[in-house]
């Protein structure tokens, strides 16, 4: 069915954990959480091992859902985000790649 259609179809995903990038722009997820975050380096981010379990214990009682990670991601500075994790500016640049 898809043969007649003439769009192009492009996409990026994210390979490191997405997480990884949020302890990244620590003092945002500090004001998020509104608590330290912990034995974080948050200018290694992309060599975390398991930053989405570590950001659960952050959250406490609190379910970690998609709105949370939203609520998470409107907090944070992309730019931040970008000057320390590799990871995050390749996602970045594959992204800006499929401007049309």
């Amino acid at each position: 069915r898809l043969r007649d259609i003439s769009a192009s179809i492009q996409f990026a995903f994210a390979r490191q954990h997405l997480e990884a990038w949020f302890f990244a722009d620590s003092s945002g997820l500090r004001r998020y959480l509104g608590r330290e975050l912990g034995d974080v380096d948050p200018s290694q981010p992309d060599a975390m091992e398991n930053p989405k379990l570590h950001l659960k214990h952050l959250l406490g009682s609190r379910p970690y859902t998609s709105l949370v990670s939203q609520a998470i991601a409107a907090e944070l500075d992309a730019n931040a985000i970008a000057q320390r994790s590799s990871s995050f500016r390749g996602f970045i640049a594959a992204v800006e790649n499929g401007r049309v």
